[in-house]
């Protein structure tokens, strides 16, 4: 093999760790990591991210409590919003009633004052 079949070797192999690189590197892009495990921008960012993991190391329970307290507030939420849109449904179910009370009225009346007028005109 010649200098010039080695420097052509060269820039194939050169060509083929950076294609692999590049596609490592979108193969990662891809993946839907957690956001506490890409590199944080700043260190106020990954001093918490460190205090939370030794958080959930060093005291397993403490952790798991405030997961279940925040648990137990979502469940509380989601109770009051199912109670807000039965309210609101029955709110709605109400007026759509009224409404429909209120236009047969009307109508009643309109066709009150059609009968009342009527023989007024035939004279």
């Amino acid at each position: 093999m010649g200098p010039l079949d080695m420097a052509l070797a060269g820039k194939h192999s050169g060509f083929r760790r950076e294609h692999s690189g590049i596609a490592r590197k979108a193969n990662l892009e891809k993946l839907d990591l957690d956001p506490t495990l890409k590199a944080p921008k700043d260190r106020s960012m990954t001093k918490n991210v460190v205090l939370g993991r030794l958080t959930r190391i060093l005291n397993p329970a403490a952790y798991l409590k405030g997961k279940m307290e925040m648990s137990r507030q979502i469940q509380e939420y989601e109770c009051l919003v199912n109670k807000l849109k039965l309210k609101a449904k029955k709110k709605a179910e109400d007026l759509t009633q009224e409404m429909t009370e209120l236009r047969y009225q009307q109508t009643n009346l309109l066709e009150e004052e059609c009968k009342h007028r009527s023989p007024l005109h035939v004279s």
